[in-house]
């Protein structure tokens, strides 16, 4: 998966076809919330959670052990960069894929330093994303249960 923020997404991705992944979101915004589980739905991932902050996150991800977490850079109180360090910290294999806004190359350096998976753009087009999307969760096995 590359750290580069505009991803360019596999035609074919073992993804699209979807993966039952367990899936975290996590953004304080209600609506990137239900617009990337949305996202995750049409892409098979039914059980997908949210969090709005950094303490939920962290909780929600040591009950669920989800397969992967998707992260804003931008949240209030704990950044999307400490939760990601602490998310590392606590399971090293964590899967954590940035999504966001914030497109400066040493945002995406920093992201890919502590441990972050991937990095997309929330304001690729809705189709684009769900493509990067696809192919970003295609590489990843389900934990085992």
């Amino acid at each position: 998966m590359s750290m580069e923020p505009s991803v360019a997404p596999a035609p074919n991705s073992p993804g699209a076809a979807g993966g039952g992944l367990r899936v975290l979101v996590v953004d304080d915004e209600p609506h990137v919330r239900i617009y990337l589980r949305t996202i995750l739905k049409k892409l098979g991932h039914e059980e997908s959670s949210e969090a709005e902050s950094g303490e939920s996150a962290l909780r929600l991800y040591r009950e669920l052990l989800p397969d992967a977490v998707l992260l804003d850079v931008n949240l209030p109180y704990m950044g999307g960069m400490e939760i990601l360090g602490r998310l590392v910290e606590l399971d090293p294999d964590a899967i954590v894929i940035m999504v966001t806004t914030d497109a400066a190359k040493t945002t995406v350096q920093h992201a890919g330093a502590r441990g972050a998976s991937g990095y997309l753009l929330k304001h690729l087009s809705p189709a684009r994303l769900q493509e990067a999307l696809a192919e970003a969760l295609g590489e990843i096995a389900p934990r085992a249960r």
